[in-house]
């Protein structure tokens, strides 16, 4: 269908002959809008994309069951919405010792580009002294800011209390990871990431 000099904003019907009686499903099938030699434009089974075939593109998925708005802001720059920029802990991790380990299940993979990486959730000690060191690890860039999992005051029992932090990564090519680490300041102190703690990342440039 080419839909060249036609009044713009007016309601087209358009027939797709497909190459058998039945759509197959999760099969891709192409619109060409214009004369067909720029970027095709391809619409599926809840699917919408660009690019140059039907395997290699960019695609539009809804997971949405109900109606739902997505709004583009008003500004400059290219938005990203993905689940997989966001870790959370599926259940409490304890560590008991002064040596930094890595928190198994905070681990961001993150393709080229500048992020803010939030950490937020509930901590508890039982670092009556001192506290929670907090890091990462990765081959990101940090470019700025640390993570930092001191309580306000030193708790003489163990006690939960809500951390938000955030770092600057920056990823030059390929994709860049950022680990979360935790270490107990004292030793025979327990520090515990509570279920639910949450790693996120938002590209800023």
């Amino acid at each position: 269908m080419n839909l060249q000099g036609q009044t713009p904003g007016a309601t087209y019907k358009a027939l797709l002959t497909l190459p058998t009686a039945t759509p197959v499903a999760g099969t891709v099938y192409r619109v060409e809008w214009g004369d067909g030699t720029g970027t095709a434009l391809y619409t599926g089974n809840g699917i919408v994309g660009v690019g140059s075939s039907s395997i290699a593109m960019s695609q539009f998925v809804s997971e949405a069951d109900a109606i739902r708005a997505v709004a583009i802001p008003n500004q400059a720059g290219r938005m990203v919405i993905a689940s997989d920029l966001r870790a959370a802990l599926g259940a409490d991790f304890s560590h008991n010792l002064t040596t930094v380990v890595d928190v198994t299940g905070l681990l961001l993979t993150l393709p080229p580009g500048t992020w803010a990486v939030f950490a937020t959730g509930r901590l508890n000690s039982n670092n009556a002294d001192n506290g929670i060191l907090l890091s990462t690890s990765g081959t990101a860039t940090i470019a700025g800011g640390t993570f930092s999992g001191d309580p306000l005051t030193s708790p003489a029992t163990a006690t939960d209390f809500g951390y938000t932090g955030v770092v600057i990564a920056t990823v030059a090519s390929g994709t860049g990871t950022v680990q979360m680490r935790v270490a107990n300041e004292s030793a025979s102190r327990t520090a515990i990431l509570r279920s639910g703690f949450t790693m996120f990342a938002l590209r800023i440039a």
